[in-house]
This record gives structure tokens, C-alpha cells and sequence, in this order.
């Protein structure tokens, strides 16, 4: 038998994690799929507000947000 081709290199997830720091954000789990897709999961600092009355609870809802 062979052995199984490189699908990932160090260096491909060197740069994903010098661009998630450069974006400030924190990576708390890092995942390597077999196909070789870097996946990495960061912590949601900022919470969604909560809406203060029903009126501002609508308005979120309709803009998206």
C-alpha cells in the first residue's frame, strides 16, 4: 500500500492562525478535515443585546440584526 497523499501543510495553518490573530479574534479549537479544509472556531466575545421593550425587539428582527 501507499501512503496517503498530503492534503495540508504546516504552513497553510500557520497562515490561517497569524490571520485570525491579526483579526483579533481568539481561537479556541482548531479542526483538519481529511479533505484537508482548515477549520477554526473562535469565542463570540461580544454577546447580542437584548432589546429593552417589545418595540425595539420588533425592530431588530425586521432590520436583520
Amino acid at each position: 500500500m501507499g501512503s496517503a497523499r498530503v492534503t495540508w501543510h504546516q504552513t497553510d495553518l500557520t497562515r490561517a492562525l497569524k490571520a485570525a490573530k491579526n483579526a483579533d479574534q481568539p481561537v479556541v479549537r482548531t479542526e483538519i478535515a481529511p479533505d484537508g479544509t482548515i477549520s477554526l472556531f473562535h469565542l463570540d466575545a461580544t454577546p447580542a443585546p437584548v432589546p429593552s421593550d417589545p418595540f425595539d425587539a420588533w425592530r431588530a428582527r425586521r432590520d436583520g440584526r
